[in-house]
């Protein structure tokens, strides 16, 4: 662990063997710049040591207050429709829903970035000890004394009082939305409001299929796994009743049923639907959270023009389910669908996108898609 910490930062061999590997993994067609290597370094996304001062940069660059605006709008929207898709759960008794109900209310949006990287005294004071560093010292000297500095402010802040609003983890410039169990805090970092995950400018469908979509996945985190064993304070405890998990073991099995087996076109490798479960559910219910913000607003927005001046033959509800589509896409090796199949928690993007619209009956009907299509799922899931 230390060694694939250090090693790329500390030495040329090192970094030219994480080169070589990552170009057979990920497909790299040259080494990063220098300067970018270093950056990168200094900001781990999931533990970034220079994390506020670059993301004060970003956001000043490409960030305004109407993004942020517009983004908390659709979250709420998406917080609205979750609550009225879990009032029509027939596995989930009432007890559970009263609990489901105090844990929506009480979740929290962290959305685009802390508002303390704009308070300059509190930056200030996030890099107190890190000591004398200048452009003449070696790189990894530099990267100790950062490394040092975050090290003593997580331990200052033991026995602290805990601020969920403004304790932010994770690096604001990476594209990395979560769930966060132990806050009960849906996080989406400023790197996300940008194409082709947001733009201001385009039809709400649009914004709903892309970024709604996101925010019903990770808000639905909180109501299955990890979320059902976390209360609305982030404590350890399973909110679900006996009676509710009864209901859901038949339909979990059901949705493992639903990817187990699926065959990878690259590897030939065959997808686990147990391994994959938790993020497979949280495709099916995000997409019918956040297909329920996409109506309910269009109900709102009637008078509002939903089509695109280039796909002028597509209606709003198409839109919403183009965009979704349009957002996975991307170019994995072979070596990286590999790891994916065999490791990774998430089923590969094309069979994410596939499955779970496929075993939706308004994405069916939204396109016209009869019996024989194949896109049409046989047996399906309705969780």
């Amino acid at each position: 662990k230390l060694l694939s910490k250090l090693g790329p930062i500390a030495s040329h061999n090192m970094t030219t063997l994480n080169f070589n590997f990552n170009k057979v993994w990920r497909g790299l067609k040259g080494q990063e710049p220098r300067w970018r290597h270093c950056v990168s370094a200094l900001n781990d996304p999931y533990d970034p040591i220079i994390g506020n001062g670059l993301g004060k940069l970003y956001v000043d660059k490409y960030f305004n207050s109407t993004q942020k605006q517009d983004v908390e709008s659709i979250a709420e929207r998406l917080r609205d429709a979750l609550g009225a898709v879990i009032q029509n759960y027939t596995w989930m008794d009432n007890d559970t829903k009263e609990e489901a109900k105090k844990k929506l209310n009480n979740l929290a949006f962290k959305l685009g970035y802390p508002e303390e990287i704009n308070q300059e005294d509190v930056l200030k004071d996030t890099y107190k000890h890190v000591g004398n560093v200048t452009v003449d010292d070696p790189f990894l000297d530099t990267y100790l004394a950062f490394r040092k500095n975050n090290a003593i402010r997580k331990l200052q802040k033991v026995h602290s009082p805990y601020n969920r609003s403004q304790e932010w983890r994770h690096d604001v410039t990476e594209m990395n939305p979560l769930y966060e169990p132990l806050e009960n805090a849906v996080v989406l970092t400023a790197a996300a409001f940008q194409h082709p995950f947001y733009s201001s400018g385009l039809p709400s469908s649009v914004k709903m299929g892309t970024l709604g979509w996101i925010l019903g996945h990770e808000l639905n985190h909180g109501f299955f796994y990890p979320g059902s064993y976390y209360d609305e304070n982030g404590n350890k405890r399973n909110w679900w009743s006996n009676k509710t998990t009864q209901n859901f073991n038949p339909l979990e099995k059901c949705v493992e049923g639903l990817y187990d087996e699926q065959t990878e076109e690259e590897t030939h490798l065959n997808i686990s639907g147990y391994r994959t479960f938790d993020e497979n559910i949280a495709d099916i219910k995000g997409l019918q959270t956040a297909f329920e913000a996409h109506r309910t607003l269009l109900r709102q927005q009637s008078d509002t023009p939903q089509r695109l001046p280039c796909m002028t033959e597509f209606n709003a509800d198409q839109l919403f389910f183009i965009s979704l589509a349009y957002s996975f896409c991307q170019n994995d090796q072979y070596a990286e669908l590999k790891d994916i199949v065999e490791r990774d928690s998430h089923a590969p993007a094309k069979i994410r996108v596939n499955r779970h619209l496929g075993n939706s009956p308004i994405f069916l009907e939204t396109f016209s898609c009869n019996a024989t299509s194949r896109m049409n799922i046989t047996n399906k899931c309705y969780v």
